[in-house]
Protein backbone atom coordinates (compact mmCIF):
# COMPACT_ATOMS: atom_id res chain seq x y z
CA UNK A 1 0.00 0.00 0.00
CA UNK A 2 1.17 3.58 -0.90
CA UNK A 3 -0.28 6.25 0.86
CA UNK A 4 0.89 9.86 3.10
CA UNK A 5 1.82 9.32 6.46
CA UNK A 6 -1.13 10.01 8.33
CA UNK A 7 -0.59 7.98 11.74
CA UNK A 8 -4.46 7.04 11.25
CA UNK A 9 -4.26 5.69 7.55
CA UNK A 10 -1.48 3.77 8.26
CA UNK A 11 -2.73 2.11 11.29
CA UNK A 12 -6.09 1.23 9.02
CA UNK A 13 -4.01 -0.19 6.12
CA UNK A 14 -2.44 -2.25 9.14
CA UNK A 15 -5.52 -3.06 10.52
CA UNK A 16 -7.60 -3.98 6.86
CA UNK A 17 -4.43 -5.14 5.62
CA UNK A 18 -2.38 -7.05 7.40
CA UNK A 19 -0.38 -8.63 5.25
CA UNK A 20 0.06 -5.93 2.94
CA UNK A 21 3.47 -3.61 2.96
CA UNK A 22 3.31 -0.15 3.28
CA UNK A 23 5.50 2.57 1.68
CA UNK A 24 5.28 6.22 1.84
CA UNK A 25 4.23 8.60 -1.20
CA UNK A 26 7.00 10.18 -3.34
CA UNK A 27 4.76 13.27 -4.28
CA UNK A 28 3.27 13.36 -0.75
CA UNK A 29 6.55 13.18 0.63
CA UNK A 30 7.91 15.91 -1.45
CA UNK A 31 5.69 18.23 -0.46
CA UNK A 32 6.15 17.62 2.87
CA UNK A 33 9.87 18.11 2.64
CA UNK A 34 9.49 21.81 -0.39
CA UNK A 35 7.24 22.80 2.75
CA UNK A 36 10.15 22.82 5.37
CA UNK A 37 12.04 25.46 3.42
CA UNK A 38 11.49 28.86 1.27
CA UNK A 39 10.01 28.42 -2.06
CA UNK A 40 13.21 30.11 -3.72
CA UNK A 41 15.05 27.01 -2.56
CA UNK A 42 12.57 24.23 -3.43
CA UNK A 43 13.55 23.57 -7.12
CA UNK A 44 17.16 23.69 -5.56
CA UNK A 45 16.19 21.52 -2.99
CA UNK A 46 13.81 18.77 -5.11
CA UNK A 47 16.61 18.05 -7.51
CA UNK A 48 19.44 17.63 -5.20
CA UNK A 49 16.84 14.92 -3.47
CA UNK A 50 15.89 13.35 -6.82
CA UNK A 51 19.15 12.06 -7.26
CA UNK A 52 18.22 9.88 -4.24
CA UNK A 53 15.80 7.96 -5.94
CA UNK A 54 18.27 7.69 -9.28
CA UNK A 55 20.55 5.55 -7.66
CA UNK A 56 20.62 2.25 -9.30
CA UNK A 57 20.08 -0.42 -5.73
CA UNK A 58 18.65 0.69 -2.15
CA UNK A 59 22.55 0.71 -0.96
CA UNK A 60 23.78 3.52 -2.97
CA UNK A 61 20.11 5.14 -2.39
CA UNK A 62 21.26 4.71 1.18
CA UNK A 63 24.83 5.99 1.12
CA UNK A 64 23.75 9.18 -1.42
CA UNK A 65 20.84 9.54 0.99
CA UNK A 66 23.56 10.28 3.91
CA UNK A 67 25.35 12.77 1.83
CA UNK A 68 22.14 14.42 0.73
CA UNK A 69 21.29 14.50 4.05
CA UNK A 70 24.38 15.97 5.45
CA UNK A 71 24.47 18.92 2.22
CA UNK A 72 21.09 19.70 3.19
CA UNK A 73 21.60 19.75 6.93
CA UNK A 74 23.66 23.45 6.91
CA UNK A 75 21.02 25.64 5.19
CA UNK A 76 17.85 23.38 5.54
CA UNK A 77 17.91 21.60 8.96
CA UNK A 78 14.42 20.55 8.84
CA UNK A 79 14.25 19.28 5.38
CA UNK A 80 17.27 17.03 6.52
CA UNK A 81 15.63 15.89 9.43
CA UNK A 82 12.48 14.74 7.25
CA UNK A 83 14.98 12.88 4.97
CA UNK A 84 16.75 10.86 7.44
CA UNK A 85 13.14 9.46 9.37
CA UNK A 86 11.64 8.85 6.21
CA UNK A 87 14.50 7.34 4.80
CA UNK A 88 13.12 3.43 4.66
CA UNK A 89 9.66 4.76 4.45
CA UNK A 90 9.75 6.05 0.87
CA UNK A 91 11.69 4.28 -2.35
Amino acid sequence: MISDSHEGLKGAIAKVFPEASWQRCRVHFMRNLLSTGTRAAQEAVAALVRTIFAQPDHASAMAHLTEVTAMLRRKFPQAADLLEDAAEDVR
